[in-house]
């Protein structure tokens, strides 16, 4: 979201763009999505709000799957919930204030389609990058294909990895990083000398 206000902004100072489980604004996240951040606000214990927010983050069948060996873990989802107490151990946790302005601004976000499209001829050369998965409880994943769209399928590397969700980063984090390293050596090889290159 960030990103995307940003380059649309200052397009003039971005290379690459890498757009992941994004969108441009104004979209209703999914049903579960938004029954389950109410759950998560209001959960009566810390173990429970990690496993609704584990929920919101990865499919199902991911969560049910083995744990890394050694973890001492038998479940994904028992795993990524020490992982996040361990996390809450060292972190200060978001209050209901500071939350409330985050949820508002993702929903104050809107980059028109006319930005969108500037944007893909200002970075024409397969400089932007969107991944998603196919099972996003958060953002719906039609907003990823719009966003190509808009900018131009011919401008873009789309990326859709099955089995993912709004994790997908922490799903599969080697292929992300291939996507995103595989980008930037193709833009950099071809990219044309400017002022101040030596």
């Amino acid at each position: 979201m960030v990103a995307l206000e940003f380059a649309c902004s200052y397009p003039q100072m971005v290379n690459t763009l890498t757009l992941a489980v994004t969108n441009a604004g104004l979209t209703v996240p999914p049903l579960r999505g938004m029954f389950d951040m109410l759950r998560c606000t209001f959960a009566s214990s810390l173990i429970s709000r990690h496993k609704l927010t584990c929920g919101m983050i990865f499919p199902d069948p991911f969560l049910r799957s083995p744990s890394p060996e050694g973890s001492n873990c038998k479940t994904m989802l028992d795993f990524c919930v020490q992982r996040y107490i361990r996390w809450e151990m060292y972190t200060h946790p978001i209050s209901f204030l500071p939350f409330l302005s985050q949820v508002g601004a993702v929903i104050r976000h809107h980059v028109s389609s006319t930005r969108l499209e500037t944007l893909g001829k200002t970075l024409p050369n397969k400089q932007i990058l969107i991944i998603t998965g196919d099972q996003d409880h958060l953002v719906r994943i039609s907003n990823s294909f719009y966003i190509a769209k808009k900018v131009g399928h011919k401008n873009v590397r789309f990326e859709q990895i099955e089995h993912a969700g709004h994790g997908v980063m922490t799903q599969y984090p080697e292929r992300v990083s291939q996507c995103i390293n595989t980008m930037i050596g193709e833009v950099t090889k071809n990219r044309l000398p400017t002022v101040g290159d030596h």
